[in-house]
């Protein structure tokens, strides 16, 4: 059906004007059909809650998490909008067709005019008179397990329209459909779902969310805005982990034959600091390239053939000139070596917070330990006061406090290394006065 819908189209027509008469209503039709073959799957009825946004409401349908190709249920269920996705899907056998009918915007992951080109694309359709169909994107921009939200790629939000996200879950007692970087194959996870009488699939239509003029200036400030509404109604903590990650963590593990076991995170946080080293720029501003060979240089701090370094051998690779600005860096970036999420250390760090003892975080007191612990600026300490005091009661209590913490687990190091920094601040102010003390014992 899909082969009769685009038969006398080129590819030109199919990607520059939308679909219309017997070719849409015969779109329709494909998805209902897909949506039977769901059916056979075991997903024989989907819940929805919220109502799906008309294209002049929200141009823009943003989906997550994406976890599977399962994924595709929503889609067949808001009747087959325009996918954004990878050029490889264009040539899939059979499922390249189906793709194809809903006019997609292909994306060419490693071609550095392909994201701008992908933008114009979206604007313009977004913009355009004529009738195009709503554009859908899974913003993540790769698979995940469903236990966190990972940074929202800016593309969908760069024209700058109203958006509606849209949240999918799978509620299932066995997880046989998750599709992530590492794990069960396509077909394994296919037959496994079969072995299952059921399958539930539930999907939520958030409230259209219309960008403010900060957010229009900001792509990447309402990516991060929407994510968090979506995170919300999802009861899923966010993190700053991107497909970046994993693509630079693989690079690098079979350039340099390195263990992947510990896994390479955080490539947004540490790219800044070696942006002015990184020797390969992307036109695009991204620095992978030069940031794999700066990599590649810590395989000469291993001994041994399993590529992990010891603390000596990373110590003496930091010392020297060169060096010493990227050391600064790493530490700034990653203010603890190990996750702490234990209650008991989260409570001395409330504890610290608490500078009266009144068993409340108060504005000054959060000012007072992060910026003289951690030289967090003001701004941001008040910040991430706002972030805890819904309320805005002037005050911010130990439940607050932790289930801010559970939401953004990543802030619990913060905090616990915060508690760490403060009590050794306290020491050293009692050494330096107890040694003053001393001395002018002595000189009395």
């Amino acid at each position: 059906m899909a082969t009769i819908g685009l038969s006398g189209l080129t590819k030109e027509e199919v990607a520059t004007k939308p679909l219309t008469g017997w070719r849409r209503n015969l779109r329709l039709a494909t998805s209902l059909l897909v949506r039977f073959v769901f059916v056979v799957i075991g997903f024989h009825w989907i819940r929805v809650k919220g109502k799906q946004a008309s294209a002049k409401e929200a141009p823009i349908l943003v989906v997550a998490p994406h976890s599977s190709f399962f994924d595709a249920i929503p889609i067949v269920f808001m009747g087959g909008p325009s996918v954004v996705a990878k050029v490889e899907a264009e040539d899939a056998p059979f499922f390249g067709k189906l793709i194809n009918f809903t006019q997609p915007v292909y994306v060419r992951r490693e071609d550095a005019n392909s994201r701008q080109n992908t933008i114009r694309e979206m604007q313009k359709r977004s913009e355009s008179k004529e009738d195009w169909s709503q554009i859908s994107i899974f913003p993540e921009g790769t698979c995940t397990n469903r236990s966190s939200l990972i940074a929202f790629k800016a593309g969908a939000f760069y024209p700058g329209v109203p958006v509606q996200p849209v949240c999918v879950k799978y509620p299932n007692r066995l997880d046989t459909v998750t599709w992530t970087w590492k794990g069960a194959k396509a077909w394994k996870l296919l037959w496994l779902s079969l072995s299952q009488f059921h399958l539930h699939c539930e999907i939520e239509f958030l409230p259209v969310y219309k960008p403010n003029e900060e957010e229009i200036n900001n792509p990447r400030l309402y990516a991060s805005n929407v994510r968090q509404k979506m995170a919300n109604a999802l009861g899923l903590p966010i993190t700053d982990y991107s497909y970046d990650d994993c693509r630079l963590m693989n690079d690098t593990v079979a350039q340099n034959k390195l263990q992947s076991d510990g896994g390479f995170v955080g490539e947004k946080k540490i790219q800044a600091p070696l942006r002015k080293r990184a020797s390969n720029v992307h036109p695009n501003g991204q620095d992978s390239e030069g940031l794999e060979k700066e990599l590649a240089q810590y395989v000469t701090l291993t001994r041994s053939n399993d590529g992990v370094p010891t603390i000596d051998s990373f110590k003496e690779y930091l010392i020297g000139s060169d060096k010493a600005n990227l050391h600064q860096s790493l530490v700034d970036s990653c203010p603890a070596s190990e996750s702490v999420n234990a209650e008991g250390d989260l409570r001395l760090a409330f504890c610290e917070l608490d500078q009266n003892g009144k068993g409340h975080i108060t504005r000054d007191g959060l000012d007072t330990v992060l910026c003289n612990a951690l030289n967090v600026t003001r701004s941001e300490s008040d910040r991430l006061y706002n972030e805890m005091d819904v309320a805005e009661k002037g005050y911010i209590t130990y439940d607050e406090f932790l289930s801010f913490i559970q939401c953004k687990p990543e802030y619990s190091d913060i905090y616990v290394t915060c508690h760490e920094r403060w009590q050794h601040l306290k020491a050293m102010s009692v050494v330096s006065r107890d040694s003053s003390q001393s001395n002018k014992n002595k000189d009395d």
